[in-house]
C-alpha cells in the first residue's frame, strides 16, 4: 500500500467517524425533542386531571342539616343545587353555590307556624352572598295565599331598604277580578326606620304584630318591629 493509498483510507475512516457522529448527534437531539414533547403532555394530562378533580360534578351529600343534590367540588355544594330536607319532602334552597355556601342567584324556604302545624311557608328569592341574602330579593309569607311581603335590597341576611306589600295584598285572599280581597297601601321603607302601627287591612291587627306573627321577625334589623 502506496503512502497516498494509507492516506486516503485514513481521510475515508475519518469522514465515516464524522458522518456517524452527526447521525449520532441527530437522533440525540430528536430524542430529547421527543423527550420534552413527552413531558409537555404529561404535564397537561395532570393538569387536566387536577382541573377534573377540582372542577364541579354531580353528587348527593349531606349538608346543613339536610340532603343536597346538584354540582360539588371538593367535597362541598358548588355550582346549581338542591338542598332538601333530610325526608325529601320539602326543598330549603335551590340555586347557585359557592364553596359549599349559598352565593349568586336562589330561592330560600323555611318553616313558620300555621296554627298548630309547622309547614315551609316563608319564601325568598333573590340573590345570596357568601351564604347570606344580600342583594336585591323578594319575600314572601302564606297566609290565605302567597304574600309579596318586601321586595328590595338586603344587606348581610336581613330587609335593607324596599317596598312592603307591593301587591297591595297583606292577607293573600283575590277577588274573581285577581285584585286583593283585603287590600294594603303599599308602604316604602328602609333600615333605621321602625315598621308603622298600620291597621292591617281595617281589621285592628297592628302591621308590626302581623308580621311577628307570620315569623319575618328575624328577616329585619333589631328594632324595626
Amino acid at each position: 500500500m502506496t503512502k497516498q493509498q494509507l492516506i486516503d483510507e485514513i481521510s475515508g475512516q475519518r469522514d465515516e467517524y464524522k458522518r456517524e457522529r452527526d447521525e449520532w448527534k441527530q437522533r440525540s437531539q430528536q430524542a430529547e425533542a421527543e423527550c420534552r414533547d413527552w413531558k409537555r403532555r404529561c404535564e397537561e394530562a395532570e393538569a387536566k386531571l387536577k382541573a377534573f378533580e377540582q372542577g364541579p360534578s354531580l353528587a348527593s351529600l349531606h349538608w346543613e342539616g339536610g340532603m343536597y343534590h346538584g354540582n360539588v367540588r371538593n367535597k362541598m355544594p358548588h355550582g346549581e343545587g338542591t338542598l332538601r330536607t333530610l325526608d325529601g319532602q320539602n326543598s330549603l334552597y335551590e340555586g347557585q353555590w359557592a364553596d359549599g355556601k349559598r352565593d349568586g342567584k336562589g330561592k330560600q324556604y323555611a318553616p313558620c307556624q300555621l296554627g298548630k302545624e309547622t309547614k315551609i311557608c316563608l319564601v325568598y328569592e333573590g340573590d345570596f352572598v357568601n351564604g347570606k341574602r344580600h342583594g336585591q330579593g323578594k319575600a314572601f309569607y302564606e297566609w290565605h295565599g302567597p304574600v309579596l311581603w318586601f321586595d328590595g335590597e338586603w344587606r348581610d341576611g336581613l330587609a335593607y331598604s324596599g317596598t312592603l306589600f307591593r301587591d297591595g295584598d297583606g292577607v293573600g285572599q283575590k277577588n274573581a277580578d285577581g285584585s286583593p280581597r283585603w287590600p294594603i297601601k303599599p308602604i316604602r321603607w328602609q333600615a333605621g326606620q321602625k315598621i308603622p302601627n298600620t291597621d292591617l287591612c281595617g281589621w285592628g291587627y297592628a302591621l308590626h304584630q302581623c308580621l311577628r306573627d307570620q315569623g319575618v321577625s328575624g328577616y329585619f334589623p333589631a328594632g324595626a318591629l
